[in-house]
Protein backbone atom coordinates (compact mmCIF):
# COMPACT_ATOMS: atom_id res chain seq x y z
CA UNK A 1 0.00 0.00 0.00
CA UNK A 2 1.16 3.49 -0.75
CA UNK A 3 1.25 6.12 2.00
CA UNK A 4 -1.80 7.85 0.55
CA UNK A 5 -3.79 4.59 0.49
CA UNK A 6 -2.76 3.88 4.07
CA UNK A 7 -3.88 7.34 5.21
CA UNK A 8 -7.21 6.92 3.45
CA UNK A 9 -7.71 3.52 5.10
CA UNK A 10 -6.87 4.92 8.54
CA UNK A 11 -9.26 7.83 7.98
CA UNK A 12 -12.11 5.52 6.95
CA UNK A 13 -11.40 3.25 9.92
CA UNK A 14 -11.37 6.22 12.30
CA UNK A 15 -14.71 7.52 10.97
CA UNK A 16 -16.20 4.04 11.27
CA UNK A 17 -14.97 3.65 14.86
CA UNK A 18 -16.30 7.11 15.78
CA UNK A 19 -19.68 6.31 14.23
CA UNK A 20 -19.87 3.00 16.06
CA UNK A 21 -18.93 4.73 19.33
CA UNK A 22 -21.63 7.36 18.82
CA UNK A 23 -24.17 4.65 18.05
CA UNK A 24 -23.16 2.70 21.15
CA UNK A 25 -23.48 5.83 23.32
CA UNK A 26 -26.89 6.58 21.81
CA UNK A 27 -28.05 3.06 22.62
CA UNK A 28 -26.74 3.42 26.17
CA UNK A 29 -28.49 6.78 26.64
CA UNK A 30 -31.72 5.36 25.26
CA UNK A 31 -31.51 2.39 27.64
CA UNK A 32 -30.83 4.64 30.65
CA UNK A 33 -33.66 6.97 29.62
CA UNK A 34 -36.15 4.14 29.28
CA UNK A 35 -35.01 2.60 32.55
CA UNK A 36 -35.35 5.85 34.50
CA UNK A 37 -38.82 6.66 33.18
CA UNK A 38 -39.83 3.01 33.41
CA UNK A 39 -38.90 3.02 37.10
CA UNK A 40 -41.06 6.10 37.68
CA UNK A 41 -43.98 4.44 35.86
CA UNK A 42 -43.61 1.25 37.89
CA UNK A 43 -43.57 3.27 41.13
CA UNK A 44 -46.76 5.01 40.05
CA UNK A 45 -48.45 1.70 39.23
CA UNK A 46 -47.61 0.26 42.64
CA UNK A 47 -48.83 3.41 44.38
CA UNK A 48 -52.16 3.52 42.54
CA UNK A 49 -52.66 -0.21 43.10
CA UNK A 50 -52.28 0.25 46.87
CA UNK A 51 -54.62 3.24 46.79
CA UNK A 52 -57.23 1.36 44.76
CA UNK A 53 -57.08 -1.63 47.08
CA UNK A 54 -57.57 0.48 50.21
CA UNK A 55 -60.35 2.61 48.73
CA UNK A 56 -62.24 -0.37 47.32
CA UNK A 57 -62.15 -1.99 50.77
CA UNK A 58 -63.31 1.15 52.59
CA UNK A 59 -66.17 0.93 55.07
CA UNK A 60 -68.74 3.70 55.29
CA UNK A 61 -71.94 4.62 57.08
CA UNK A 62 -74.27 7.58 56.75
CA UNK A 63 -72.25 9.71 59.19
CA UNK A 64 -68.73 8.65 58.20
CA UNK A 65 -68.49 8.06 54.42
CA UNK A 66 -65.16 6.24 54.67
CA UNK A 67 -62.61 8.51 52.94
CA UNK A 68 -61.36 11.99 53.83
CA UNK A 69 -58.50 14.38 53.12
CA UNK A 70 -56.66 16.85 55.30
CA UNK A 71 -55.35 20.09 53.86
CA UNK A 72 -52.35 22.26 54.74
CA UNK A 73 -52.91 25.93 53.95
CA UNK A 74 -49.60 27.72 53.26
CA UNK A 75 -49.18 31.15 51.71
CA UNK A 76 -52.76 31.19 50.47
CA UNK A 77 -52.39 27.83 48.69
CA UNK A 78 -53.93 24.58 49.81
CA UNK A 79 -52.09 21.25 49.80
CA UNK A 80 -54.52 18.31 50.11
CA UNK A 81 -51.75 15.72 50.24
CA UNK A 82 -53.10 13.41 52.97
CA UNK A 83 -55.75 10.76 52.31
CA UNK A 84 -57.48 8.93 55.17
CA UNK A 85 -59.33 5.67 54.50
CA UNK A 86 -61.53 3.74 56.96
CA UNK A 87 -60.43 0.18 56.25
CA UNK A 88 -61.00 -2.22 59.16
CA UNK A 89 -59.31 -5.61 58.91
CA UNK A 90 -62.63 -7.32 59.65
CA UNK A 91 -65.95 -6.05 60.92
CA UNK A 92 -65.67 -2.46 62.20
CA UNK A 93 -65.85 -1.94 65.95
CA UNK A 94 -68.48 0.81 65.56
CA UNK A 95 -70.36 -0.03 62.33
CA UNK A 96 -72.83 2.82 62.82
CA UNK A 97 -70.43 5.19 64.56
CA UNK A 98 -66.94 6.61 64.21
CA UNK A 99 -63.91 4.54 63.18
CA UNK A 100 -61.05 3.79 65.52
CA UNK A 101 -57.55 4.99 64.77
CA UNK A 102 -56.45 1.36 64.40
CA UNK A 103 -58.92 0.96 61.51
CA UNK A 104 -57.53 3.88 59.51
CA UNK A 105 -55.04 3.85 56.66
CA UNK A 106 -53.25 7.15 55.98
CA UNK A 107 -51.54 7.93 52.68
CA UNK A 108 -49.24 10.95 52.87
CA UNK A 109 -45.72 12.24 52.22
CA UNK A 110 -43.18 11.40 54.89
CA UNK A 111 -43.08 14.40 57.29
CA UNK A 112 -39.28 14.04 57.49
CA UNK A 113 -38.53 13.17 53.84
CA UNK A 114 -41.36 14.53 51.66
CA UNK A 115 -40.05 12.77 48.53
CA UNK A 116 -41.30 9.53 50.13
CA UNK A 117 -45.00 8.65 49.89
CA UNK A 118 -46.06 6.45 52.80
CA UNK A 119 -48.93 4.17 53.75
CA UNK A 120 -49.37 4.46 57.53
CA UNK A 121 -51.38 2.37 59.98
CA UNK A 122 -51.41 2.45 63.79
CA UNK A 123 -52.90 -0.91 64.81
CA UNK A 124 -52.27 -0.35 68.54
CA UNK A 125 -54.24 2.92 68.74
CA UNK A 126 -57.79 2.35 70.01
CA UNK A 127 -58.85 6.00 70.13
CA UNK A 128 -62.00 7.06 68.32
CA UNK A 129 -61.48 9.31 65.32
CA UNK A 130 -62.91 12.83 65.80
CA UNK A 131 -65.55 14.08 63.42
CA UNK A 132 -64.23 15.56 60.15
CA UNK A 133 -66.85 18.28 60.58
CA UNK A 134 -64.30 19.90 62.92
CA UNK A 135 -61.41 20.26 60.42
CA UNK A 136 -58.79 21.58 62.86
CA UNK A 137 -59.36 18.83 65.44
CA UNK A 138 -59.55 16.18 62.74
CA UNK A 139 -56.30 17.35 61.10
CA UNK A 140 -54.45 17.45 64.41
CA UNK A 141 -55.55 13.87 65.11
CA UNK A 142 -54.44 12.61 61.68
CA UNK A 143 -51.12 14.49 61.84
CA UNK A 144 -50.48 12.79 65.17
CA UNK A 145 -50.90 9.37 63.57
CA UNK A 146 -48.14 10.15 61.06
CA UNK A 147 -45.52 10.42 63.81
CA UNK A 148 -47.06 8.07 66.41
CA UNK A 149 -44.68 5.72 68.20
CA UNK A 150 -46.61 2.61 67.11
CA UNK A 151 -47.08 3.72 63.50
CA UNK A 152 -46.32 1.12 60.86
CA UNK A 153 -45.06 2.76 57.67
CA UNK A 154 -44.80 1.22 54.21
CA UNK A 155 -42.97 3.21 51.54
CA UNK A 156 -44.88 3.34 48.26
CA UNK A 157 -42.29 5.43 46.38
CA UNK A 158 -39.33 7.71 47.09
CA UNK A 159 -39.47 9.50 43.74
CA UNK A 160 -42.07 12.16 44.59
CA UNK A 161 -41.21 15.58 43.24
CA UNK A 162 -40.68 18.20 45.95
CA UNK A 163 -40.49 21.97 45.71
CA UNK A 164 -39.82 24.81 48.18
CA UNK A 165 -42.89 26.80 49.18
CA UNK A 166 -42.74 30.20 50.84
CA UNK A 167 -43.95 29.88 54.41
CA UNK A 168 -43.15 26.18 54.70
CA UNK A 169 -40.01 25.08 56.58
CA UNK A 170 -39.73 21.96 54.41
CA UNK A 171 -40.27 21.36 50.68
CA UNK A 172 -43.77 20.23 49.73
CA UNK A 173 -44.51 17.01 47.90
CA UNK A 174 -46.34 17.12 44.56
CA UNK A 175 -49.21 14.91 45.70
CA UNK A 176 -52.88 15.87 45.58
CA UNK A 177 -56.02 14.02 46.63
CA UNK A 178 -59.55 15.17 45.80
CA UNK A 179 -62.59 13.43 47.32
CA UNK A 180 -66.03 13.95 45.78
CA UNK A 181 -69.26 12.54 47.20
CA UNK A 182 -72.53 12.09 45.34
CA UNK A 183 -74.84 13.21 46.85
CA UNK A 184 -72.60 15.79 48.49
CA UNK A 185 -72.63 16.46 52.22
CA UNK A 186 -74.55 19.71 51.69
CA UNK A 187 -77.12 17.91 49.53
CA UNK A 188 -77.58 15.28 52.22
CA UNK A 189 -78.35 18.04 54.73
CA UNK A 190 -81.30 19.21 52.60
CA UNK A 191 -83.22 16.07 53.61
CA UNK A 192 -86.06 16.02 54.68
CA UNK A 193 -86.76 19.43 53.13
CA UNK A 194 -85.96 17.69 49.84
CA UNK A 195 -87.65 14.33 49.41
CA UNK A 196 -85.34 11.33 49.85
CA UNK A 197 -85.92 10.05 46.33
CA UNK A 198 -85.29 13.51 44.88
CA UNK A 199 -81.68 13.60 46.10
CA UNK A 200 -79.11 13.14 43.31
CA UNK A 201 -78.31 9.50 43.99
CA UNK A 202 -75.65 7.72 41.93
CA UNK A 203 -77.18 6.52 38.64
CA UNK A 204 -80.57 7.40 40.21
CA UNK A 205 -80.44 4.15 42.20
CA UNK A 206 -82.70 4.69 45.19
CA UNK A 207 -85.87 3.60 46.92
CA UNK A 208 -88.24 5.05 49.52
CA UNK A 209 -85.75 4.24 52.31
CA UNK A 210 -82.45 3.51 50.51
CA UNK A 211 -80.05 5.28 48.20
CA UNK A 212 -76.72 4.50 46.55
CA UNK A 213 -74.06 7.04 47.50
CA UNK A 214 -70.76 7.25 45.63
CA UNK A 215 -67.36 8.34 46.97
CA UNK A 216 -64.87 9.24 44.24
CA UNK A 217 -61.14 9.77 44.89
CA UNK A 218 -58.91 11.43 42.31
CA UNK A 219 -55.14 11.45 42.71
CA UNK A 220 -52.38 13.49 41.10
CA UNK A 221 -48.84 12.27 41.67
CA UNK A 222 -45.67 13.79 40.19
CA UNK A 223 -42.59 11.55 40.18
CA UNK A 224 -38.99 12.32 39.29
CA UNK A 225 -37.22 9.82 37.00
CA UNK A 226 -34.14 8.31 38.59
CA UNK A 227 -30.90 6.88 37.29
CA UNK A 228 -27.43 7.93 36.16
CA UNK A 229 -28.56 9.56 32.91
CA UNK A 230 -31.07 11.79 34.71
CA UNK A 231 -28.53 12.74 37.37
CA UNK A 232 -25.99 13.87 34.77
CA UNK A 233 -28.46 15.66 32.46
CA UNK A 234 -30.11 18.66 34.08
CA UNK A 235 -32.51 19.12 31.16
CA UNK A 236 -33.86 15.61 31.76
CA UNK A 237 -34.80 16.32 35.36
CA UNK A 238 -38.47 16.89 34.61
CA UNK A 239 -41.27 15.50 36.77
CA UNK A 240 -43.66 13.02 35.20
CA UNK A 241 -47.33 13.52 36.19
CA UNK A 242 -49.54 10.51 36.87
CA UNK A 243 -53.27 10.57 37.49
CA UNK A 244 -55.43 7.97 39.18
CA UNK A 245 -59.10 7.54 40.00
CA UNK A 246 -60.92 5.20 42.38
CA UNK A 247 -64.53 5.04 43.53
CA UNK A 248 -66.81 2.95 45.70
CA UNK A 249 -70.52 3.01 46.52
CA UNK A 250 -72.46 2.18 49.65
CA UNK A 251 -76.08 2.03 50.66
CA UNK A 252 -77.59 4.94 52.58
CA UNK A 253 -80.72 5.01 54.69
CA UNK A 254 -82.54 8.02 56.16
Amino acid sequence: MTLIELMISVTILSVTVAALGAMARAVQISAEYNESYGTATQNARVTFDRLDRAINQAYANKTYPGVWTTIDLIGGYDFPDTLVVWRPSGNPINPQGAPLASELVVFCPDPALPNRLLEITVPSDSRTMPSPSSPATFKTFIDGLKTATGAQKAQLTDLVRTTPVSGSPNPRAAVRFVVTRNPTDSEMLTYPSVAWMNLPWTQSICGPATGLRQVWVRTELQLMPSGQWVETNTAAQQAVPFFGSSAYCFEMTP
